[in-house]
């Protein structure tokens, strides 16, 4: 299982790669601005429009690319 920071550095570098029509969602379609690292095991989840963060522990992290 990776570290929250491996996975929190891994989502900067695809969001800063990214093309503009691309972005990054979790499972429902919400898109994520920003995800950070909290200790070892726990990933801070900011995300657009305004939408409640979210704290999440890295087991259940999943996100994918939407056009």
């Amino acid at each position: 299982m990776n570290t929250a920071k491996e996975i929190e550095l891994s989502v900067q570098q695809v969001l800063e790669t990214m093309r503009a029509s691309s972005y990054l969602c979790d499972s429902y379609g919400n898109k994520i601005e920003q995800v950070t690292a909290i200790g070892e095991s726990l990933l801070k989840i900011e995300f657009a429009n305004n939408q409640r963060t979210l704290i999440e522990h890295v087991s259940q992290f999943r996100c994918f690319i939407a056009k």
